[in-house]
């Protein structure tokens, strides 16, 4: 199986400026391919429509991956999402992929308090709805929300995601692309210079 984690970073000094990164893992959790690319965002931030502006370094670097993806793993939400349609389930539309979400704040619904150990869950409840899972990725670090892009099962979500453990409370998986893309972004931006104050 190929998981595929997507991140994007904007400059926060040049609204035309961002760098997406798309990280493909195998089995073994080991990296096979990266791709990072300079991008434009295409529309401005709305709260609810955030895939529109990150979609298109997704449209940039799918055509480029030389091995199949299986999953494709976003910062964001699946069903974790007041319609239980973010952005996760619209790149399963867009894209005939499957999709998981892994957001750091929870966007909609209620959990039950998590256990401190790494591994710990809890169903994230919508109108008593199972929509999620709050779930901890390292030892007493904050959760964050695994969900579904419509098409896999909501255990099936967090057991990809168990893969990808790395002792922080971000997973690997969504955690290198992350730092890849901003890595680039500091890399085109260089010393911002501040006035003295």
């Amino acid at each position: 199986m190929i998981i595929a984690g997507y991140d994007i970073s904007y400059s926060k000094h040049d609204p035309d400026l961002a760098v997406a990164a798309l990280s493909l893992f195998n089995d073994a959790g080991k990296v096979i391919e990266e791709h990072i690319e300079t991008v434009t965002p295409g529309f401005p931030y709305e709260p609810g429509k955030l895939y529109l502006r990150e979609k298109i370094g997704l449209d940039i670097l799918l055509p480029r991956v030389q091995n199949p993806i299986d999953v494709l793993v976003i910062d964001g939400n699946g069903t974790i999402h007041p319609e239980k349609f973010g952005a996760a389930c619209r790149y399963h539309q867009l894209y005939k992929l499957d999709t998981i979400g892994i957001a750091k704040n929870l966007l909609s619904g209620t959990f039950q308090d998590l256990a401190p150990a790494a591994g710990s869950k809890s169903p994230v409840i919508l109108a008593e709805e199972h929509i999620g899972y709050a779930y901890r990725a390292a030892t007493d670090v904050k959760p964050i929300f695994i969900s579904t892009g419509c098409a896999l099962t909501q255990d099936h979500a967090v057991e990809i995601v168990t893969k990808f453990h790395n002792g922080f409370r971000i997973p690997e998986i969504t955690r290198r692309p992350d730092m890849a893309s901003r890595e680039r972004l500091r890399t085109i931006e260089g010393p911002v210079n501040r006035p003295n104050h």
